[in-house]
Protein backbone atom coordinates (compact mmCIF):
# COMPACT_ATOMS: atom_id res chain seq x y z
CA UNK A 1 0.00 0.00 0.00
CA UNK A 2 1.21 3.71 -0.48
CA UNK A 3 1.10 5.95 1.65
CA UNK A 4 0.23 9.55 -0.09
CA UNK A 5 0.74 12.85 1.70
CA UNK A 6 -0.80 15.91 0.41
CA UNK A 7 0.14 19.47 1.45
CA UNK A 8 -3.82 20.82 1.17
CA UNK A 9 -3.04 24.43 3.32
CA UNK A 10 -2.80 26.14 0.33
CA UNK A 11 -6.59 25.84 -0.22
CA UNK A 12 -7.22 26.67 2.94
CA UNK A 13 -4.82 29.86 4.01
CA UNK A 14 -6.73 33.21 3.61
CA UNK A 15 -4.16 34.52 1.30
CA UNK A 16 -4.39 32.11 -1.59
CA UNK A 17 -7.56 30.20 -1.13
CA UNK A 18 -9.37 32.21 -3.45
CA UNK A 19 -6.23 32.44 -6.13
CA UNK A 20 -4.58 30.07 -8.56
CA UNK A 21 -2.56 28.37 -5.90
CA UNK A 22 -5.73 27.44 -3.55
CA UNK A 23 -8.04 26.48 -6.75
CA UNK A 24 -5.09 24.24 -7.93
CA UNK A 25 -4.69 22.53 -4.46
CA UNK A 26 -8.71 22.04 -3.83
CA UNK A 27 -9.16 20.33 -7.74
CA UNK A 28 -6.01 18.21 -7.80
CA UNK A 29 -6.72 16.74 -4.42
CA UNK A 30 -9.94 15.77 -5.18
CA UNK A 31 -8.75 14.27 -8.58
CA UNK A 32 -6.38 12.17 -6.42
CA UNK A 33 -8.59 11.12 -3.61
CA UNK A 34 -11.14 9.75 -6.92
CA UNK A 35 -8.50 8.11 -8.62
CA UNK A 36 -9.30 5.23 -7.37
CA UNK A 37 -7.45 4.54 -3.72
CA UNK A 38 -7.98 0.51 -2.45
CA UNK A 39 -3.87 0.60 -2.65
CA UNK A 40 -3.11 3.98 -1.26
CA UNK A 41 -3.72 6.16 2.00
CA UNK A 42 -3.60 9.07 1.90
CA UNK A 43 -3.13 12.04 4.45
CA UNK A 44 -3.59 15.33 4.40
CA UNK A 45 -1.86 18.05 6.31
CA UNK A 46 -4.58 21.12 7.34
CA UNK A 47 -4.92 23.91 9.27
CA UNK A 48 -6.63 23.67 12.42
CA UNK A 49 -10.53 24.22 12.03
CA UNK A 50 -10.55 25.05 8.75
CA UNK A 51 -12.44 23.28 5.80
CA UNK A 52 -11.36 19.78 4.04
CA UNK A 53 -12.75 17.78 1.21
CA UNK A 54 -16.17 16.98 1.38
CA UNK A 55 -15.91 13.46 -0.30
CA UNK A 56 -12.67 11.03 -0.25
CA UNK A 57 -10.67 8.44 2.35
CA UNK A 58 -8.42 10.51 3.71
CA UNK A 59 -6.95 11.23 7.14
CA UNK A 60 -5.42 14.62 8.19
CA UNK A 61 -2.28 16.02 9.99
CA UNK A 62 -2.85 19.33 11.56
CA UNK A 63 -0.55 21.37 10.87
CA UNK A 64 -0.16 24.72 13.47
CA UNK A 65 -0.16 28.08 11.52
CA UNK A 66 1.26 31.09 12.78
CA UNK A 67 -1.43 34.11 11.88
CA UNK A 68 0.60 36.89 12.70
CA UNK A 69 2.65 37.38 11.15
CA UNK A 70 1.38 34.80 9.01
CA UNK A 71 4.12 35.12 6.00
CA UNK A 72 6.81 33.47 8.55
CA UNK A 73 5.01 30.51 8.76
CA UNK A 74 7.50 29.62 6.33
CA UNK A 75 9.89 29.63 8.63
CA UNK A 76 8.11 27.26 10.71
CA UNK A 77 7.96 25.02 7.89
CA UNK A 78 11.69 24.62 7.17
CA UNK A 79 11.63 23.75 10.92
CA UNK A 80 9.36 21.64 11.91
CA UNK A 81 7.69 20.36 8.73
CA UNK A 82 10.39 17.34 7.65
CA UNK A 83 9.38 16.10 10.98
CA UNK A 84 5.94 15.63 10.79
CA UNK A 85 6.12 14.24 7.61
CA UNK A 86 8.79 11.62 8.83
CA UNK A 87 6.47 11.15 11.51
CA UNK A 88 3.29 10.02 9.10
CA UNK A 89 5.30 6.69 7.65
CA UNK A 90 4.43 8.41 3.96
CA UNK A 91 6.14 6.83 0.87
CA UNK A 92 5.76 9.87 -0.81
CA UNK A 93 4.75 13.74 -0.09
CA UNK A 94 3.22 15.97 -2.58
CA UNK A 95 4.38 19.52 -1.86
CA UNK A 96 1.91 22.28 -3.12
CA UNK A 97 4.03 25.33 -2.49
CA UNK A 98 7.74 26.66 -2.80
CA UNK A 99 8.26 27.55 0.42
CA UNK A 100 6.82 24.26 1.91
CA UNK A 101 9.19 21.41 0.54
CA UNK A 102 10.22 19.37 3.47
CA UNK A 103 14.09 18.75 2.92
CA UNK A 104 15.12 15.40 5.10
CA UNK A 105 11.35 14.31 5.66
CA UNK A 106 12.38 10.32 5.56
CA UNK A 107 9.98 9.53 2.31
CA UNK A 108 10.38 10.64 -2.00
CA UNK A 109 8.99 14.49 -2.02
CA UNK A 110 7.30 16.15 -5.03
CA UNK A 111 7.23 19.14 -5.08
CA UNK A 112 4.62 21.52 -7.64
CA UNK A 113 6.14 24.11 -8.78
CA UNK A 114 3.82 26.51 -10.80
CA UNK A 115 6.54 29.33 -12.72
CA UNK A 116 9.68 31.01 -11.62
CA UNK A 117 7.73 34.60 -11.55
CA UNK A 118 9.30 36.04 -8.53
CA UNK A 119 12.68 35.28 -9.30
CA UNK A 120 12.59 35.96 -13.29
CA UNK A 121 11.22 39.20 -11.82
CA UNK A 122 13.73 39.62 -9.00
CA UNK A 123 13.84 43.68 -9.05
CA UNK A 124 9.94 43.93 -8.89
CA UNK A 125 9.93 41.36 -6.01
CA UNK A 126 12.52 42.93 -3.77
CA UNK A 127 10.56 46.22 -4.86
CA UNK A 128 6.97 44.91 -3.34
CA UNK A 129 8.17 41.66 -1.21
CA UNK A 130 9.08 42.43 3.01
CA UNK A 131 13.04 41.50 3.23
CA UNK A 132 12.10 38.66 5.51
CA UNK A 133 10.12 37.17 2.50
CA UNK A 134 12.44 37.67 -0.18
CA UNK A 135 14.84 35.38 2.51
CA UNK A 136 12.10 32.83 2.43
CA UNK A 137 12.16 32.78 -1.28
CA UNK A 138 16.09 32.69 -1.81
CA UNK A 139 15.91 29.29 0.63
CA UNK A 140 13.11 28.19 -1.49
CA UNK A 141 15.12 28.48 -4.50
CA UNK A 142 17.43 26.19 -2.95
CA UNK A 143 15.14 23.58 -1.57
CA UNK A 144 13.34 23.30 -5.33
CA UNK A 145 16.14 21.05 -6.91
CA UNK A 146 16.30 18.57 -3.69
CA UNK A 147 12.83 17.49 -4.48
CA UNK A 148 12.73 14.04 -5.91
CA UNK A 149 10.46 15.02 -8.95
CA UNK A 150 9.45 18.48 -9.63
CA UNK A 151 5.70 18.84 -11.23
CA UNK A 152 5.86 22.23 -13.62
CA UNK A 153 2.55 23.02 -14.77
CA UNK A 154 3.88 23.86 -18.35
CA UNK A 155 6.49 23.05 -20.99
CA UNK A 156 7.33 26.65 -20.93
CA UNK A 157 7.93 26.43 -16.47
CA UNK A 158 9.50 22.74 -16.78
CA UNK A 159 12.68 24.93 -19.26
CA UNK A 160 12.55 27.95 -16.82
CA UNK A 161 13.21 25.63 -13.97
CA UNK A 162 16.02 23.11 -15.86
CA UNK A 163 17.98 26.63 -17.01
CA UNK A 164 17.47 28.43 -14.19
CA UNK A 165 17.77 26.11 -10.97
CA UNK A 166 20.19 24.33 -13.09
CA UNK A 167 18.21 21.02 -12.62
CA UNK A 168 18.39 17.93 -14.79
CA UNK A 169 15.42 17.58 -17.60
CA UNK A 170 14.93 13.85 -15.98
CA UNK A 171 13.96 15.38 -12.97
CA UNK A 172 10.98 17.57 -13.94
CA UNK A 173 7.65 16.54 -15.06
CA UNK A 174 4.97 18.49 -16.76
CA UNK A 175 1.23 18.42 -15.60
CA UNK A 176 -1.06 20.60 -17.23
CA UNK A 177 -4.13 21.67 -15.07
CA UNK A 178 -7.33 20.48 -15.64
CA UNK A 179 -10.85 23.23 -16.33
CA UNK A 180 -13.36 23.27 -13.47
CA UNK A 181 -16.09 21.53 -13.53
CA UNK A 182 -17.75 24.04 -11.27
CA UNK A 183 -17.75 26.50 -14.54
CA UNK A 184 -21.06 25.77 -16.47
CA UNK A 185 -21.30 26.90 -20.31
CA UNK A 186 -23.92 29.14 -20.71
CA UNK A 187 -25.05 30.67 -23.53
CA UNK A 188 -23.66 34.40 -24.58
CA UNK A 189 -27.69 35.88 -24.60
CA UNK A 190 -28.37 34.17 -21.41
CA UNK A 191 -25.37 35.39 -19.64
CA UNK A 192 -25.62 38.90 -21.10
CA UNK A 193 -29.56 39.77 -19.11
CA UNK A 194 -28.54 37.36 -15.60
CA UNK A 195 -25.77 40.08 -15.31
CA UNK A 196 -28.11 43.16 -16.25
CA UNK A 197 -30.99 41.26 -14.15
CA UNK A 198 -28.50 41.12 -11.08
CA UNK A 199 -27.73 44.44 -11.24
CA UNK A 200 -23.96 43.59 -12.24
CA UNK A 201 -23.55 45.50 -15.66
CA UNK A 202 -25.85 46.17 -18.54
CA UNK A 203 -23.16 47.27 -21.18
CA UNK A 204 -20.73 45.74 -23.40
CA UNK A 205 -17.23 45.19 -21.80
CA UNK A 206 -14.12 43.57 -21.88
CA UNK A 207 -13.03 40.98 -19.03
CA UNK A 208 -9.99 40.37 -17.02
CA UNK A 209 -9.67 38.06 -13.92
CA UNK A 210 -6.58 37.45 -11.83
CA UNK A 211 -4.17 39.29 -9.85
CA UNK A 212 -2.78 42.78 -9.74
CA UNK A 213 1.57 42.49 -9.84
CA UNK A 214 3.83 43.74 -11.80
CA UNK A 215 4.00 40.70 -14.42
CA UNK A 216 -0.18 40.92 -14.69
CA UNK A 217 0.10 44.53 -16.90
CA UNK A 218 -2.16 46.47 -15.79
CA UNK A 219 -0.50 49.34 -16.78
CA UNK A 220 -0.68 48.10 -20.79
CA UNK A 221 -4.34 46.94 -20.33
CA UNK A 222 -5.50 50.38 -19.10
CA UNK A 223 -3.46 52.27 -21.66
CA UNK A 224 -4.73 49.85 -24.61
CA UNK A 225 -8.47 50.30 -23.04
CA UNK A 226 -7.89 54.17 -22.96
CA UNK A 227 -6.61 54.12 -26.68
CA UNK A 228 -9.42 51.86 -27.85
CA UNK A 229 -12.23 54.51 -25.94
CA UNK A 230 -10.90 57.41 -27.43
CA UNK A 231 -11.85 55.68 -31.13
CA UNK A 232 -14.74 54.78 -29.87
CA UNK A 233 -15.48 51.37 -27.90
CA UNK A 234 -18.26 52.52 -25.75
CA UNK A 235 -17.80 49.30 -23.40
CA UNK A 236 -16.39 49.36 -19.79
CA UNK A 237 -13.56 47.11 -18.54
CA UNK A 238 -14.40 44.70 -15.71
CA UNK A 239 -11.40 43.86 -13.37
CA UNK A 240 -12.31 40.57 -11.47
CA UNK A 241 -10.42 39.18 -8.57
CA UNK A 242 -10.49 40.17 -4.85
CA UNK A 243 -7.09 41.90 -4.75
CA UNK A 244 -8.45 44.68 -6.91
CA UNK A 245 -10.84 45.63 -3.49
CA UNK A 246 -7.42 45.67 -1.62
CA UNK A 247 -6.13 49.24 0.14
CA UNK A 248 -2.81 48.04 -0.89
CA UNK A 249 -0.02 50.11 -2.92
CA UNK A 250 -0.28 48.46 -6.19
CA UNK A 251 -4.29 49.38 -6.22
CA UNK A 252 -4.00 52.84 -5.42
CA UNK A 253 -1.69 52.89 -8.19
CA UNK A 254 -4.20 51.16 -10.92
CA UNK A 255 -6.79 53.29 -9.76
CA UNK A 256 -4.65 56.60 -9.40
CA UNK A 257 -3.03 55.38 -13.57
CA UNK A 258 -7.51 55.12 -14.70
CA UNK A 259 -7.76 58.48 -13.40
CA UNK A 260 -5.60 60.25 -15.24
CA UNK A 261 -5.97 58.57 -18.39
CA UNK A 262 -10.04 59.32 -17.95
CA UNK A 263 -11.21 55.58 -17.38
CA UNK A 264 -12.32 55.95 -14.09
CA UNK A 265 -16.21 55.81 -15.20
CA UNK A 266 -15.65 53.14 -16.87
CA UNK A 267 -14.32 50.64 -14.92
CA UNK A 268 -15.94 48.24 -12.99
CA UNK A 269 -14.28 46.44 -9.89
CA UNK A 270 -16.85 43.17 -8.79
CA UNK A 271 -14.10 41.59 -6.26
CA UNK A 272 -14.23 38.30 -5.94
CA UNK A 273 -16.38 35.67 -8.42
CA UNK A 274 -17.52 32.78 -7.62
CA UNK A 275 -17.81 30.26 -10.07
CA UNK A 276 -21.76 30.62 -10.71
CA UNK A 277 -21.10 34.55 -11.51
CA UNK A 278 -17.37 33.80 -12.86
CA UNK A 279 -19.33 31.52 -15.66
CA UNK A 280 -21.28 34.33 -16.90
CA UNK A 281 -19.30 37.16 -16.96
CA UNK A 282 -16.78 34.69 -19.10
CA UNK A 283 -19.80 34.03 -21.79
CA UNK A 284 -20.88 37.82 -22.00
CA UNK A 285 -18.13 39.67 -22.64
CA UNK A 286 -16.81 40.92 -25.68
CA UNK A 287 -13.72 39.34 -25.27
CA UNK A 288 -11.44 37.80 -22.45
CA UNK A 289 -8.20 40.13 -22.20
CA UNK A 290 -5.46 38.86 -20.62
CA UNK A 291 -2.28 41.39 -20.75
CA UNK A 292 0.02 38.96 -18.76
CA UNK A 293 3.84 38.96 -19.01
CA UNK A 294 4.76 35.74 -17.56
CA UNK A 295 2.31 33.02 -16.53
CA UNK A 296 3.20 29.55 -15.65
CA UNK A 297 0.34 28.33 -16.87
CA UNK A 298 -2.62 30.57 -17.17
CA UNK A 299 -5.50 28.93 -15.23
CA UNK A 300 -7.62 31.98 -16.71
CA UNK A 301 -7.41 31.79 -20.17
CA UNK A 302 -8.37 27.81 -19.59
CA UNK A 303 -11.38 29.04 -18.09
CA UNK A 304 -12.38 31.38 -20.70
CA UNK A 305 -12.20 29.39 -23.07
CA UNK A 306 -14.42 26.59 -21.50
CA UNK A 307 -16.90 28.55 -21.11
CA UNK A 308 -17.15 30.28 -24.36
CA UNK A 309 -15.06 33.69 -23.80
CA UNK A 310 -13.76 34.90 -27.22
CA UNK A 311 -10.01 35.77 -26.04
CA UNK A 312 -7.59 37.96 -26.58
CA UNK A 313 -3.96 37.14 -25.46
CA UNK A 314 -0.86 38.30 -24.48
CA UNK A 315 1.65 35.57 -26.31
CA UNK A 316 3.91 35.57 -23.63
CA UNK A 317 5.06 32.37 -22.15
CA UNK A 318 2.95 29.96 -21.74
CA UNK A 319 -0.27 31.22 -23.02
CA UNK A 320 -0.59 29.62 -26.19
CA UNK A 321 0.39 26.67 -24.93
CA UNK A 322 -2.66 26.78 -23.47
CA UNK A 323 -4.84 28.37 -25.58
CA UNK A 324 -3.50 27.49 -28.96
CA UNK A 325 -4.14 28.33 -32.34
CA UNK A 326 -7.84 29.57 -31.12
CA UNK A 327 -7.13 33.34 -29.70
CA UNK A 328 -5.74 36.61 -31.19
CA UNK A 329 -2.81 36.77 -29.53
CA UNK A 330 -0.13 40.40 -28.93
CA UNK A 331 2.78 41.54 -27.57
CA UNK A 332 2.11 42.35 -24.03
CA UNK A 333 4.96 45.20 -24.02
CA UNK A 334 2.97 47.25 -26.99
CA UNK A 335 -0.54 48.54 -26.17
CA UNK A 336 -0.38 49.27 -30.16
CA UNK A 337 -0.14 45.57 -30.75
CA UNK A 338 -3.06 45.08 -28.49
CA UNK A 339 -4.88 47.51 -29.88
CA UNK A 340 -4.10 45.57 -33.30
CA UNK A 341 -5.31 42.41 -32.37
CA UNK A 342 -8.57 44.27 -30.96
CA UNK A 343 -9.31 45.32 -34.38
CA UNK A 344 -8.43 41.79 -35.97
CA UNK A 345 -11.06 40.19 -33.58
CA UNK A 346 -13.49 43.15 -34.36
CA UNK A 347 -12.94 42.52 -38.26
CA UNK A 348 -13.23 39.11 -38.10
CA UNK A 349 -16.42 37.75 -36.45
CA UNK A 350 -16.44 34.27 -38.36
CA UNK A 351 -13.31 33.67 -37.52
CA UNK A 352 -14.16 34.64 -33.73
CA UNK A 353 -16.87 32.41 -33.64
CA UNK A 354 -14.53 29.80 -35.07
CA UNK A 355 -11.78 30.54 -32.25
CA UNK A 356 -15.04 29.62 -29.60
CA UNK A 357 -15.86 26.85 -30.89
CA UNK A 358 -12.78 25.05 -31.13
CA UNK A 359 -11.92 26.68 -28.13
CA UNK A 360 -14.01 24.80 -26.21
CA UNK A 361 -13.13 21.46 -27.77
CA UNK A 362 -9.38 22.59 -26.34
CA UNK A 363 -11.13 23.16 -23.18
CA UNK A 364 -11.98 19.50 -22.97
CA UNK A 365 -8.42 18.27 -23.05
CA UNK A 366 -7.11 19.86 -19.81
CA UNK A 367 -8.91 17.44 -17.09
CA UNK A 368 -8.14 17.75 -13.70
CA UNK A 369 -8.74 13.19 -13.62
CA UNK A 370 -6.17 13.14 -16.18
CA UNK A 371 -3.72 15.22 -13.77
CA UNK A 372 -4.30 12.95 -10.99
CA UNK A 373 -3.58 10.08 -13.49
CA UNK A 374 -0.15 11.36 -14.34
CA UNK A 375 0.34 12.48 -10.91
CA UNK A 376 -0.23 8.32 -9.97
CA UNK A 377 1.98 6.98 -12.73
CA UNK A 378 4.39 9.05 -11.46
CA UNK A 379 4.13 8.61 -7.38
CA UNK A 380 4.47 4.45 -8.26
CA UNK A 381 7.64 5.50 -10.73
CA UNK A 382 9.34 7.60 -7.34
CA UNK A 383 8.50 4.61 -4.51
CA UNK A 384 9.41 1.80 -7.25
Amino acid sequence: MMRLGIDYRPAQKRNSRRRGLGRYTVELTRALLSAGGEDRETTLFSLPGEPLPAEGNFKTREVPYLKKPSRLNWLRDRIFLPGQVSAEGLDVFQATEINAIPAGAGCRVSAVVHDLIPYIFWEETRKTVPFDFLWALKSARKQIPGADVIIADSEHTRKDICRMLEVDEGKVEVVYLGKSDSLELVPRKQAREELDAGGHISEPFLFYVGGSDYRKNMHGLLRFFARIRKRGYEGKLVLGGETFLWDIPEIKDIRQRAERLGLENHLIFPGYLPDRLLARYYAAADFFVFPSLYEGFGLPVLEAMQCGAPLLLSHASSIPEVAGENAFYFDPASPESMEHAFDRAMDSPDKVRAHVKKGLERAEEFTWEAAAGRLMDIYHRMVN
